[in-house]
């Protein structure tokens, strides 16, 4: 690319800890950064009306502090983002989100699309977050990168339809509608667009092929952890009950009655916690507290207390796209109990255990083998720890800036590693 890329980045949210802009800002890749509500370090102190909307909002919660990131490059939809925090507060059942997602998304990349690009010559926009960027960046002659956060719609809701058969009652939003086509249309449509199409696991780029997307178009980058939250040493010898960990919000797509099963079937003797946000009905609350103590949300003070406690982070998920929260267990030096779903970087018998998903007799005996044999567990938090440092944020930031640039890749058993 003539002259190197200057990239236009497009999110809404603070995914990953905004590490996408951050990375190309240290990159000097840059060229502007769209996103809905967000501030740069400082703007709190600043004086003026403006200010003061910042630091009321920051207060309420709905604006998020931007490391790394130069303010003149950050543009942001405030007014937007504002409603858009707040409605989500609001919306209840299955219907009226996938509308509100759809909207919300339709809204932000055409507000993108219609403002001044400086002198971009390439986009970031994540999963049907960027259909109408993506069109007006091909009109322009522009490459296209796209971020595939989790697996596409369709596959999702295919699994999540499975699980509302075989688990009636727990959903707590009632009846699952098919609202979620047109955002299925969108990723579809941005896959045709995209110069190349970056996926957090193979687990998501053979979900891109499974719902007929271009699998030659997917470049696998697993996350990154930044190093000061890996633990020096590995964990000592447990005693008592097993403590065990679940953390993610608590509904059917998390796995969590896979792990309720497994306890059940164990009969007792682990002492299990579940935070996050509970998504599930009564009925499916009753049911799960019987076996754990549901913890709902807990800030991220709270969510460290939580891995020192544990002594192995179980996640019998359905559908990820590389689980944010296997990657603090493993450098938190826990062994890591997950699914193939949950596209994370732990190998069988290493680092912990993958079993199916779904498979409630595997998740039984790994759990009992780990309950029997505690002399497993300090051998698998120090591969958690040797494992989790080959997966650093700056690996990352240098992986996505390679695909941006385009850069050559080969496979390697680490998944796709650069030239």
């Amino acid at each position: 690319m003539v002259g190197g890329p200057r990239v236009l980045v497009a999110m809404l949210g603070g995914r990953r800890g905004y590490l996408v802009p951050r990375a190309l800002e240290e990159h000097g890749l840059l060229e502007a950064f769209y996103t809905d509500l967000g501030m740069a370090a400082g703007e709190e102190g600043e004086r003026g009306v403006r200010a003061s909307v910042l630091g009321m909002a920051r207060s309420l919660g709905l604006r998020r502090i931007i490391p790394g990131v130069d303010r003149k490059h950050i543009h942001e939809f405030w007014g937007f983002g504002l409603r858009r925090v707040l409605w989500r507060r609001i919306v209840r059942g299955h219907a009226a989100t996938m509308a509100a997602i759809l909207r919300d998304n339709r809204r932000f990349a055409s507000m993108v699309a219609a403002a001044d690009w400086g002198s971009a010559n390439t986009v970031y926009a994540f999963s049907s977050t960027g259909l109408e960027i993506f069109l007006k960046a091909r009109r322009s002659g522009m490459r296209i990168i796209l971020d595939q956060i989790s697996v596409p719609w369709a596959v999702e809701e295919e699994l999540l339809r499975r699980e509302s058969e075989l688990w009636p009652g727990w959903e707590r939003d009632g009846v699952r509608t098919t609202c979620w086509r047109a955002l299925a249309e969108r990723e579809r449509e941005e896959w045709k667009l995209a110069d190349a199409i970056i996926c957090g696991s193979e687990f998501v780029a053979e979900s891109v092929a499974r719902d007929g997307g271009p699998r030659e178009k997917c470049v696998v980058v697993p996350y990154g952890m930044d190093p000061a939250r890996i633990m020096e040493r590995p964990r000592g010898a447990s005693t008592g009950p097993l403590k065990v960990l679940f953390a993610g919000r608590v509904e059917l797509r998390k796995g969590i009655q896979y792990l309720a099963a497994a306890l059940e079937r164990l009969g007792g003797g682990y002492s299990v916690r579940a935070v996050g946000a509970i998504h599930v009905s009564r009925k499916a609350i009753g049911i799960l507290g019987k076996y754990m103590r549901l913890e709902g949300h807990v800030d991220p003070k709270g969510m460290e207390a939580a891995y020192r406690w544990a002594d192995v982070f179980v996640l019998p998920t359905l559908a990820e796209g590389s689980a944010n929260v296997c990657y603090e267990a493993l450098a938190a030096g826990l062994p890591v109990i997950t699914t193939p779903n949950a596209g994370s970087i732990v190998r069988d018998g290493i680092e912990g255990f993958i079993v199916p998903a779904r498979d409630v007799e595997g998740l039984a005996q790994r759990l009992g083998e780990l309950e029997g044999s505690r002399d497993k567990l300090p051998r698998m938090s120090a591969a958690a720890l040797e494992r989790i440092r080959q997966y650093t944020l700056d690996k990352y930031a240098r992986r996505v800036c390679a695909v941006i640039e385009g850069e050559g890749w080969r496979r390697s058993d680490e998944g796709l590693d650069m030239e």
